[in-house]
């Protein structure tokens, strides 16, 4: 079994070079006896990296049905590993868990004996919070005001000034359901302190919290080439997926199809799928609780398909209420003519495509 595990890695880094070297057909042979024998030896992780690279191999050779088919597979195995890896997490926490209670037990008087005194300086911690929450709330508004206000000295075309208005309310729905809602956090906290014996460490999270939907609301705000209509959408998007990845708990896996030729897409359209793409990480970021993100752009014939899937909790597609920011995207989607396609269900993640009619 050994030595077919080491058989295993000898093919697949042959049919990696292989692929790097552009040599697709020897690239796809060894990455296809990878795939075999790591179903022979029945280990998922090496038959998820070897679809992973067949899928890779079939994309760059514009085989995207097979290259969709062997995605398809590759996740299915990385859903499997990601359920066996949880619950082998959740094994360990329950068992320091047991731990930690038998331990805080023992120090349960030592703690009685202090309570006093740290009640006070919850108390202490927790008007500071107050303070500066409130100086944070005020200092997002400053600054959205501001913005605003320098905008309106600019003349804008008529797609501009949507983008703005729709802009605008992205800011005014995250200032209501996050700053308020940690603010509305930190008020109860007060009215229940003498119900919680861990109130500093909620204020702690909180606080924390609340600095990072000022991150996240401060990077919807800057759209910097508004007034550079040169700019990289490779470069971009690489950025944004920098940010959310530094400010969330997930990983992004991005392609982007190196056949588009981005120079013949007019500056509007580029950043009609900034935005898009903008907003379906927003999406990610607030409502999945994913932990693993694949973002796609590639062309299909006239058409750019842009493509999000995540490992999130999912969601009812038959929903009559959409949330705000699919309302953002289908209205976009409506503008460019285009198509989108939603795939979701509970616990099982969802993938959106975003057919383009932009490449003719």
């Amino acid at each position: 079994m050994g030595d077919k595990h080491g058989l295993w890695d000898i093919y697949y880094h042959l049919s990696d070079a292989y692929f790097l070297q552009k040599n697709y057909s020897e690239a796809k042979k060894y990455g296809e006896k990878s795939l075999d024998l790591s179903t022979e030896i029945n280990e998922k992780n090496s038959e998820r990296k070897s679809l992973t690279m067949l899928s890779n191999i079939n994309m760059k050779t514009t085989n995207f049905k097979e290259a969709y088919t062997y995605l398809i597979k590759a996740n299915l195995l990385k859903d499997s590993l990601f359920s066996e890896n949880k619950q082998n997490e959740i094994d360990k926490l329950n068992i320091k868990y047991q731990t930690t209670q038998k331990e805080n037990e023992n120090k349960k008087l030592d703690y009685q004996n202090s309570l006093q005194k740290e009640e006070n300086e919850k108390i202490k911690a927790q008007n500071i919070l107050i303070i500066l929450s409130s100086l944070f709330a005020i200092l997002l508004l400053i600054a959205i005001f501001v913005i605003l206000r320098k905008s309106q000295k600019h003349k804008f075309n008529k797609q501009l000034l949507r983008e703005i208005d729709e802009q605008n309310d992205i800011i005014a729905k995250n200032l209501h359901d996050g700053m308020s809602g940690y603010l509305h956090s930190v008020r109860d906290s007060l009215l229940h302190k003498n119900e919680n014996n861990n109130l500093l460490n909620n204020e702690i999270k909180i606080i924390k919290r609340s600095q990072k939907e000022l991150r996240f609301l401060m990077k919807q705000l800057s759209s910097p080439f508004y007034k550079n209509k040169n700019f990289s959408l490779a470069e971009e998007l690489n950025d944004l997926n920098n940010f959310y990845e530094n400010t969330s708990n997930f990983k992004i896996e991005s392609y982007f199809d190196n056949s588009i030729s981005w120079e013949n897409i007019s500056y509007e359209n580029k950043l009609q799928i900034y935005k898009l793409a903008q907003e379906l990480l927003a999406n990610v970021k607030k409502h999945s609780g994913a932990s693993q993100i694949n973002l796609q752009i590639i062309k299909d014939k006239k058409d750019l398909l842009l493509s999000i899937e995540d490992n999130g909790k999912g969601f009812d597609t038959k929903a009559t209420n959409q949330g705000y920011g699919l309302k953002n995207i289908t209205k976009r989607m409506e503008e460019l003519k285009g198509e989108i396609q939603i795939d979701s269900s509970a616990e099982k993640g969802t993938f959106i495509s975003l057919k383009l009619p932009i490449l003719n």
